[in-house]
C-alpha cells in the first residue's frame, strides 16, 4: 500500500499539469454560458450610479439575456426548465400563463423574487400575466384562478363604466399575488360578428369604446403601481384565415381614426410599456414584414409619428408566423434593429437560447455593436429602477389566500356577462318563449344544456332536455345524434340549441337543417367565440353568450 501511494504521489510530482485555463459551465439547456470574470473589485455604485454598476457588472450573454421576457413552462411553480433557464440566462421578465389560485401565485412569485436575478445580481424581474387570457380549459376548469368576464363580452355590454370596476378588481388582486405587470389585452380591432375570427380576448369593433377601455385599464392598474403592456400593436389580427399571418388591411389614410386610436389614445394617458405583434402591415412595409420585425412600424411610426418613449416588446418571436421566415437568432437581431426594446418568447426552450446565443455571436463577430445591447439594457435598468421594483415586497401566500373567498370577481363576471348576452337573430318574434307560442319546447346542445334547462323550467314548465354528450369528447356532432334528436320529435314547436365553438360548425348546421326540416323553430345560443356565426345563420333566433365555455356549465 506504501508502494502503491509513493508511486501515485510520484506521478503527481513528475505529471502533473500546468495551470488549467477557466472555463465557462455548460448549461442544461446544452449552451455555453458566459459569466463574467470574477473579481474582487465590484464596480462602485456610488462612482457609477446604479444603472451603469448593473451593467457594468454583466457579461455579454447577460446583457442579451437582459433582453428577453419569457412565458415560464411551471404551472404553479417554476419548473425545472424554468429554473435552469433564469440561472443560465436571466431575462428581463417572465409572463405566468395560468394563475391557478392567489395563494400558488403568490408562491410562484416569491420563489422568483428570491432567485439569483434579484438577490445576487440585484436586477428586478418583470413578473406580469393576463387576468383576460383566452383559453379554453373545458377540460382543467380548476387551473385558472380569474373568473372575469372576456374582453368581449366587455364590449357587448357597452360602456366604459362596465369595464372599470373589472379593471380595479384585476389590479388589486395582482398587487396582493405581487405582479408588477399586466400583460394584454390586445387593442386590436375585432373583424364585425358576421365575419371570421372574431375572438373573445378582444374588445369589439369600437375604436372609441376600446381608447375608452384602455384609459380605464391604465389608471387603475396604474393605482397599485402596476405596469399595463396593451398587446397586438398596430392591430389587424382579426383579419387572420388558414394559417396565415394576421394582416392589417386598412388603408394608411384611416388608421390614426381606426386601429391606431385606441393605442394613441392609451399613449398619451401615459403608456410606458407597448407590445408590438406579428401582424403584416402592407400599407406601412411594403417587404411586408411582421410588425415587431419592421423598422417602418416600431422606428417610423410608433416612435416617430406616435411619439412614443416607453419600451417597445415585440413577438412572440418563436412562433409560425415568425419562425417560418426566420431563424430565432435572425429574427432577433431584425426585431432589435428595428427598435424594440424587449422581445418576448412563448416558452423558454430552443428558441430563445439560440436567439441569446446568436445575438451573443453576432456582437462578437461585430455585426451588431455591443453600444446597442448597453442602450436597450441601460433603458430597462432605469425603468425598474424608476418603478421601485427591487424595494417592493415579497407577497404573502397568507394574504393572498383570502382573495380565494372573495366573490366581487365571480358576481361581476356574472352581471356583465348576463348584460351583454345580444340578440342577432329573432326572425318572426319567436323570442321570447312563452307557453302559448313556443311550446313544446326541447333544449339540447353541447355545453350548458342543463343549468338552461333549470332556468327556463322555472318560467315554462313543460320543457325537456337532451344533451349531446358526444359532441364535447369528438370535437363535432355526429349525424347518429341528430337522427336520435330528430327521431320522432316533430312535436316540438321550438328547439333552444346551445352550441359552442369548441365544437365543428358543420354538425351544428346539420342539426338546425334537420329541426327545421320537420317544421321545428330553431332558437341558437351560440357560447364562446362568435367566430362560427356565419355558418349558423339558418336558424329562426341566434342569441350570443360571450363566455368561456368551460365555465358556463358551472354557472
Amino acid at each position: 500500500m506504501l508502494r502503491s501511494y509513493l508511486f501515485g504521489l510520484t506521478c503527481a510530482l513528475l505529471f502533473l499539469p500546468g495551470p488549467v485555463p477557466a472555463q465557462n459551465p455548460t448549461s442544461d439547456l446544452g449552451a455555453t454560458i458566459d459569466r463574467p470574470p470574477s473579481s474582487t473589485e465590484q464596480p462602485d455604485e456610488a462612482e457609477l450610479g446604479p444603472v451603469e454598476a448593473s451593467l457594468d457588472a454583466l457579461s455579454l450573454q447577460q446583457k442579451i439575456s437582459q433582453l428577453m421576457v419569457v412565458s415560464l413552462d411551471g404551472l404553479y411553480s417554476p419548473n425545472d426548465t424554468d429554473r435552469r433557464f433564469l440561472a443560465d440566462f436571466p431575462p428581463a421578465g417572465v409572463v405566468i400563463s395560468r394563475v391557478t389560485t392567489p395563494a400558488n401565485a403568490a408562491l410562484y412569485i416569491k420563489a422568483l423574487r428570491l432567485s439569483a436575478i434579484e438577490t445576487e445580481l440585484g436586477i428586478p424581474l418583470l413578473i406580469g400575466t393576463n387576468a383576460l387570457a383566452w383559453e379554453d380549459l373545458s377540460d382543467r376548469p380548476s387551473l385558472v384562478f380569474f373568473d372575469f368576464p372576456t374582453p368581449l363580452a366587455l364590449a357587448a355590454a357597452g360602456g366604459t363604466d362596465s369595464g372599470r370596476p373589472v379593471a380595479a378588481l384585476i389590479s388589486d388582486y395582482m398587487k396582493v399575488m405581487g405582479f408588477n405587470f399586466h400583460f394584454g389585452p390586445s387593442l386590436s380591432l375585432s373583424a364585425y360578428l358576421t365575419d371570421t375570427n372574431n375572438r373573445l380576448d378582444q374588445f369589439g369593433s369600437d375604436p372609441l369604446f376600446i381608447a375608452g377601455i384602455a384609459v380605464a385599464f391604465l389608471e387603475e392598474l396604474a393605482r397599485n403601481d402596476i405596469a399595463w403592456v396593451p398587446m397586438g400593436f398596430p392591430g389587424g389580427e382579426a383579419n387572420r384565415f388558414a394559417n396565415g399571418p394576421a394582416v392589417l388591411v386598412t388603408p394608411r389614410s384611416e388608421l390614426a381614426r381606426v386601429d391606431m386610436l385606441p393605442y394613441a389614445t392609451a399613449i398619451d394617458s401615459g403608456l410606458k410599456i407597448i407590445h408590438v405583434g406579428n401582424t403584416i402591415v402592407p400599407a406601412l412595409d411594403p417587404e411586408r414584414n411582421p410588425a415587431g420585425l419592421s423598422k417602418a412600424v416600431v422606428n417610423d411610426l410608433l416612435r416617430d409619428l406616435m411619439g412614443f418613449d416607453g419600451l417597445v416588446m415585440t413577438g412572440p418571436l418563436d412562433v409560425r408566423d415568425i419562425s417560418s421566415i426566420h431563424s430565432s437568432a435572425e429574427a432577433a437581431l431584425i426585431s432589435l434593429e428595428a427598435g424594440a426594446d424587449m422581445l418576448y418568447w412563448s416558452e423558454p426552450r430552443g428558441g430563445v437560447v439560440k436567439a441569446i446565443l446568436g445575438l451573443t455571436a453576432a456582437v462578437n463577430s461585430g455585426r451588431l455593436s455591443e453600444e446597442v445591447i448597453d442602450s436597450k439594457v441601460r433603458r430597462l435598468l432605469q425603468y425598474k429602477i424608476d418603478e421601485g421594483l427591487l424595494s417592493r415586497e415579497v407577497p404573502d401566500a397568507g394574504k393572498a389566500k383570502k382573495i380565494e373567498k372573495d366573490k366581487r370577481g365571480a358576481n361581476a363576471t356574472f352581471h356583465l356577462e348576463r348584460k351583454s348576452v345580444t340578440l342577432i337573430k329573432n326572425d318572426g318574434n319567436i323570442l321570447p318563449l312563452t307557453e302559448d307560442r313556443s311550446m313544446p319546447i326541447g333544449i339540447t346542445g353541447v355545453v350548458a344544456v342543463d343549468p338552461l334547462h333549470k332556468a327556463v323550467k322555472e318560467y315554462i314548465k313543460n320543457v325537456l332536455q337532451q344533451p349531446i354528450t358526444t359532441a364535447r369528447h369528438i370535437g363535432q356532432i355526429q349525424d347518429f345524434e341528430i337522427d336520435r334528436l330528430t327521431r320522432g320529435r316533430s312535436g316540438f314547436r321550438t328547439a333552444v340549441c346551445v352550441f359552442s365553438d369548441a365544437v365543428r360548425p358543420a354538425g351544428q348546421a346539420r342539426l338546425i337543417d334537420a329541426l327545421r326540416a320537420q317544421g321545428t323553430k330553431v332558437v341558437v345560443v351560440l357560447v364562446g367565440q362568435p367566430d362560427q356565426l356565419p355558418k349558423l345563420l339558418k336558424a329562426d333566433a341566434i342569441v350570443l353568450a360571450y363566455a368561456r365555455p368551460d365555465r358556463i356549465d358551472r354557472t
